[in-house]
């Protein structure tokens, strides 16, 4: 696909010129209305942290996929995107299968380091929904 016009774009690039093709590249990435799946991943190819955090701060949830990748250089914004993502999600929630992804998505933000945040998450989402015991049942395996 178009990671393979990437890959051979750079290969033919010299290094020197590189960066600023990559901008250019990504500057018209960004100018899209919908940005290509594999913009993402080449973020994290290049190492392009500012611009994978605007991409979570635009969507919540993609923080749970690239929280790994930005937590070193951004654990701040990797913690309040993490609660703002959860939050929203456990708001929405309302079967069992979503409880299993919300419970999911918190072992990810506990992986990460934040395990007295995840706690706090857990205390809150079921002091928030009593009645849910599918959703208790999943939030006491994390």
């Amino acid at each position: 696909g178009y990671y393979t016009y990437y890959d051979e774009l750079k290969a033919l690039t010299d290094d020197e010129e590189w960066p600023e093709l990559l901008d250019h590249l990504l500057i018209s990435i960004e100018e899209q209305k919908n940005r290509p799946y594999f913009y993402e991943e080449l973020l994290v190819a290049e190492q392009q942290w500012e611009r994978l955090l605007h991409v979570c701060h635009e969507q919540h949830e993609r923080i749970v996929e690239y929280g790994v990748d930005l937590q070193p250089f951004y654990p701040a914004e990797v913690e309040a995107l993490f609660m703002s993502h959860l939050t929203e999600k456990s708001e929405c929630v309302s079967n069992r299968s979503h409880y299993k992804s919300l419970a999911s998505d918190l072992r990810v933000f506990k992986k990460l380091g934040y395990k007295e945040r995840t706690q706090q998450l857990i205390t809150l989402f079921k002091a928030r929904y009593p009645k849910r015991s599918a959703l208790h049942d999943e939030l006491a395996s994390i």
